[in-house]
């Protein structure tokens, strides 16, 4: 029916209306007098309603048409396509309900977003539906991973062509008022889109749609529930909506005002339940993020819940603990303060902050707490929240950190103790070589009198005192350069082939008078399996005995000392491992002592009662040995002495090795060594007086000015030209010099040169 026909209808409704108004309330008047009422009245009235109950059906079918005609756009008039006015089933009442309470069901946002799509899809033959969410900042529309095909509606062609409209879509972003879903976020309202072939300025997709057949649309906004936001009238109406929906079938079609109004009234529904899902899907996402245990404590101590964070599996607590009470749980000390702390937070609605231990299967754990009211909308509560975090590692690390700053000022104060006493150590042997140098200096400049021998001999004692002391200030500036070498890594090695025997030799020597002089004994014992010929760095390795040597000299007021040298395989391999011990009959060291022995800078008890010594010596020990391929060990007990020992590996030279037997005698062995396991000759290496009768007084003088000068280089030169021919002699004398016992050479000379003047 057109509009036209509709005019004579429209203009006659009102007078009829109004005619049957008043016939109405004419037989109103007649029935309350008691007269009878004429038919023809009651016929006139008759036909009055029925014209006029046909005038107001025909203007709301007017009114429908102007209404789809409104929103239909002039592009989206209907064109000659088969099943152009193809009309969608009503969607029942009962099956939308359905859906929504399915929808309660679901497990999060996205399935029960998928669910929506798929069932109205189902409901009404739609074959594609999409889903668009909001940016985080509310400026456009991206597009959701959740759409739905319906397979039933397509055919092989057309799901090909699907995949690659969906492929193209899922890469966009719609600005409010861009393509459908931008159009319907903007204007926040349902909107139908009856002929996407048309609508091309509003369509961005159709070349795509149109490989898949797609022919309308409808846009859905899903609204937030107006409880549900927080500033409505601060906010675009935009984005008030959680997402857009857009359905999509293969027929252009008018728009069914009925099917259109049910959506937007359940879309309100829709909403809440997804909006629901939504939240419930972000706390998931926020506590499986969160590691810290939450619970829900009331008054009395009772866990009412635990929220689903992911601790770890250690102290994680089940959700069987519900209902339980912190006494059921902990131990009655801590369960005793924990019932405190929630009545202390209630009772004055704070914060409160603590930090406590536990012991969950036999592990320590640290955990900071706090622990904060429920209230409800009176102010007042019984419930709180109790959020435990695991701060295990961060108390180890504050303690670990702590004993480094510890240990970070104790050696910072051992530096400032070392440097304090460094001033002195330094001073004592320089002011004793400048005093003694300028005594000399001015008896020597006296020439009013000739130097006498027996100021000589006191100049001598001079020359003792300064050698001393020079030896002294030799060791400490070489043990602060070592040990700086040391900390910088500068130290190296430096192999070389030498005969181990002799340097034991000498050693025993350079000792042998300090002990006599403090009335202690001092051996020197090699096990026969020792190979005399090695090659390692002899430098270090003399080093590290001259450290255990002096400390065990310092620090043994009786007895004596003695040092053992041994092999742990036979020498007729390629590589030996060195046993070496130096012990003493000390003092001792206390054991708890032992662990920080070898620090540098620090003293033990025992040292602290000796001023001379850097507290270098064992710290430079251990690290030579170590740089050396071997460990340094110790034994101690305080009043009975202490035990020295490092292994050594070598190499050496089987076929250079001699025969160590007392028939072939090879290799002499020094006399200052004791051979263990071995029966040998031993016959010492002194010097006979025959050897030196040749020698004249000049070359003795020389020798002696030489010697009392500490000249090293001249007096070595002047050795090799008295005694070309006597190796033995020059032997012993250049190994004297090298270790600088300038005192033995001045002792041998002086003897020598009083009997060439007598």
């Amino acid at each position: 029916m057109s509009r036209s026909s509709f005019l004579p209808i429209l203009l006659v409704t009102p007078l009829c209306a109004s005619s049957a108004i008043a016939i109405g309330v004419t037989a109103w008047v007649y029935s309350r007098t008691g007269l009878p009422i004429p038919p023809v009245i009651g016929f006139i009235w008759i036909v009055l309603l029925l014209t006029t109950t046909l005038g107001i059906k025909s203007a709301y079918s007017l009114h429908r048409q102007l209404r789809q005609k409104s929103q239909t756009l002039p592009e989206s008039e209907p064109t000659e396509q088969p099943f152009l006015n193809y009309q969608l089933p009503d969607p029942s009442p009962n099956l939308l309900l359905a859906l929504e309470q399915a929808l309660n069901t679901t497990s999060d946002f996205s399935s029960a977003l998928h669910l929506i799509l798929e069932q109205i899809c189902q409901l009404t033959g739609w074959s594609y539906a999409e889903a668009w969410i909001p940016t985080a900042d509310k400026s456009a529309l991206q597009c959701s991973p959740i759409w739905y095909k319906n397979s039933q509606t397509l055919s092989p062609e057309q799901m090909s062509a699907l995949q690659d409209f969906r492929h193209y879509t899922e890469g966009l972003i719609l600005l409010p008022d861009e393509d459908i879903p931008g159009r319907v976020w903007y204007s926040n309202k349902p909107q139908w889109f009856g002929n996407l072939a048309q609508d091309n300025d509003i369509f961005s997709r159709g070349t795509l749609a149109h490989k898949v057949d797609l022919g309308a649309a409808f846009g859905l906004p899903i609204p937030i529930p107006a409880e549900e936001s927080l500033t409505p009238n601060l906010i675009p109406r935009r984005s008030a909506s959680l997402g857009i929906l857009v359905f999509f079938t293969h027929y252009s079609s008018v728009q069914d005002q009925y099917w259109v109004q049910q959506l937007s009234y359940r879309a309100l529904d829709f909403g809440r339940i997804l909006h629901q899902k939504q939240v419930t899907t972000e706390f998931k996402t926020l506590f499986s993020a969160i590691s810290d245990l939450i619970l829900i404590f009331d008054a009395q101590g009772y866990i009412v819940n635990i929220a689903p964070t992911t601790p770890k599996p250690l102290y994680q607590m089940p959700s069987e603990l519900i209902g339980k009470s912190v006494q059921d749980i902990f131990e009655p000390e801590q369960s005793t303060t924990f019932i405190h702390l929630i009545w202390q937070s209630l009772n004055t609605q704070t914060t409160l902050q603590t930090e406590y231990q536990l012991t969950i299967e036999d592990q320590s754990f640290w955990f900071a707490a706090t622990i904060a009211p429920i209230t409800d909308v009176s102010g007042m509560g019984d419930s709180v929240i109790w959020i435990a975090r695991d701060i295990t590692e961060r108390k180890e690390a504050m303690e670990a950190l702590s004993a480094a700053k510890e240990a970070a000022e104790n050696a910072n104060q051992a530096k400032s103790t070392f440097l304090a006493k460094m001033s002195h150590e330094l001073r004592t042997p320089l002011n004793a070589i400048l005093g003694f140098t300028q005594v000399m200096i001015r008896h020597l400049s006296d020439t009013s009198s000739s130097v006498t021998p027996a100021q000589i001999e006191e100049h001598f004692g001079y020359l003792k005192v300064i050698h001393h002391s020079g030896e002294h200030l030799l060791d400490l500036i070489n043990d602060l350069l070592n040990w700086s070498k040391i900390e910088a890594g500068k130290m190296e090695l430096h192999q070389n082939r030498f005969n181990l025997y002799d340097m034991l030799s000498s050693l025993y020597q350079m000792f042998k008078l300090k002990a006599e002089h403090q009335g202690l004994s001092l051996s020197f014992d090699v096990s026969a399996k020792v190979p005399p010929f090695i090659e390692a760095d002899s430098g270090k390795l003399r080093q590290v005995f001259i450290n255990l040597l002096g400390n065990a000299l310092k620090f043994t007021p009786q007895g004596g000392i003695q040092v053992q040298v041994d092999c742990a395989n036979h020498w007729s391999e390629n590589n030996a491992t060195l046993i070496c011990e130096v012990q003493d009959t000390g003092i001792g060291i206390a054991p708890n002592e032992l662990s920080r022995l070898f620090e540098p800078f620090v003293q033990s008890a025992s040292d602290r009662g000796f001023q001379e010594g850097t507290g270098l010596g064992l710290p430079i020990s251990q690290q030579v040995v170590e740089l050396m391929g071997g460990k340094l060990m110790v034994e101690s007990e305080v009043g009975k002495g202490s035990k020295f020992q490092f292994t050594l590996p070598v190499k050496l030279d089987v076929g250079s090795q001699p025969t160590l037997t007392s028939e072939s005698r090879q290799y002499t062995i020094p006399a200052d060594l004791k051979l263990l396991n071995a029966p040998l000759a031993i016959k010492p290496q002194d010097v006979e007086p025959e050897d030196l009768s040749y020698v004249q007084s000049s070359d003795w003088v020389k020798l002696q000015q030489a010697t009392l000068a500490a000249e090293e280089e001249l007096l070595l030169k002047l050795i090799d030209e008295v005694f070309p021919s006597n190796s033995r002699m020059r032997e012993c004398l250049t190994e004297w010099v090298h270790d600088f016992q300038f005192d033995r050479v001045h002792q041998l000379i002086s003897e020598k040169l009083s009997e060439k003047v007598n």
